[in-house]
């Protein structure tokens, strides 16, 4: 489970070991752990999409069996409270996050490549893209449902391997 603490204001990982939960800090730079989504990889090691208050960042973490690292994925996407993000590993276990950006009211797609993030907005049309959700498929190409905001709609988009359909 990823969750925020709210009172020392920190981001969480707990799991259950067999007899009791285990508990660590992930992250704990500003009023952090926001609207989290976790996600395990092939080694079972857990991968954390969650917003940052304070820098108004995205952020990735990841434990590799011994130690957490942390990345801002992108700054400035919310203005003033929190957003929904959701991830998805992909056959190499790299992190693709679909977000809600707040500053510009749509959804957006990061994905890392093993060097490098990748942002792309996914849909622009009104107040787009909160609560979304991600999976991949067998191509490793992302499905997304989300809800539209303007017209009151649940919408789902995916990637071709060329183009985004809405």
């Amino acid at each position: 489970i990823s969750y925020r603490d709210s009172t020392n204001d920190a981001l969480k990982y707990a799991w259950w070991d067999g007899s009791s939960w285990d508990k660590q800090v992930v992250d704990f730079s500003g009023m952090t752990g926001l609207l989290t989504s976790i996600v395990l990889d092939g080694n079972g090691y857990p991968h954390l999409s969650y917003n940052e208050l304070e820098s108004r960042s995205l952020k990735y973490a990841w434990w590799d069996g011994s130690n957490w690292h942390i990345r801002v994925v992108d700054s400035n996407v919310f203005n003033g409270s929190g957003y929904s993000t959701s991830i998805a590993l992909d056959h190499n276990d790299y992190p693709h996050i679909c977000y809600y950006n707040g500053t510009n009211g749509d959804l957006k797609y990061a994905w890392w490549d093993g060097s490098n993030w990748h942002i792309q907005t996914v849909d622009s049309e009104g107040y787009v893209g909160v609560a979304p959700s991600i999976k991949l498929d067998t191509n490793d190409y992302p499905h997304i449902s989300y809800y539209d905001g303007t017209n009151g709609d649940l919408k789902y988009a995916w990637w071709d391997g060329t183009s985004w359909h809405i």
